[in-house]
């Protein structure tokens, strides 16, 4: 039972990973093209298309989010590691880099269910519009979906940083 249940778990980070790498990969593509597009119609043409702008923000919104989300999954973010040129134990060190990461999750959580919230509040109200007509909820729909993968990837990290401590105990 909690053999299979580890192999969802595994299996659904593996799905999240390649969804990520997708979406970040096409947007990274897709950003300059529409850029592209909107100086050649506006200088060449002399006639701008209504919006481009404003879709380059809505997917630079979920690039930003779910890259921030993606970074801490991979640790590919920028830490300081500042408490290794002290003389602290490798316990020590494992309790602090326990506690921040509580504190990290603790705050993710607080985060992540306020922009939830406000999602739901935003996808319940039928005249929330951008200048453009673009629904707000798309530009919500960012940052909760970010948020929550930061959260989940919080989660597994404290359950890493347990499982490693119990290694410590054991040695």
């Amino acid at each position: 039972m909690i053999e299979s249940f580890k192999a969802i778990i595994g299996l659904s980070f593996k799905v999240l990973d390649f969804l990520e790498r997708c979406i970040l990969i096409s947007a990274y593509f897709l950003i300059p093209i529409l850029i592209l597009i909107e100086v050649i119609s506006r200088y060449l043409m002399t006639s701008a298309i209504i919006g481009i702008e404003e879709g380059c923000l809505l997917i630079v919104a979920y690039v930003y989010y779910i890259g921030a989300a993606y970074a801490l999954k991979t640790k590919d973010h920028i830490t300081v590691k500042a408490l290794h040129l002290f003389p602290l134990s490798p316990k020590v060190l494992q309790y602090i880099k326990y506690v921040s990461t509580l504190l990290s999750l603790i705050c993710a959580s607080l985060i992540t269910w306020y922009i939830i919230q406000y999602f739901l509040f935003v996808s319940k109200s039928p005249g929330l519009y951008t200048p453009f007509h673009f629904r707000k909820v798309y530009y919500v729909a960012g940052p909760a979906i970010g948020w929550t993968l930061i959260f989940i990837y919080s989660v597994a990290d404290l359950i890493n940083i347990a499982k490693s401590d119990n290694r410590l105990e054991g040695e």
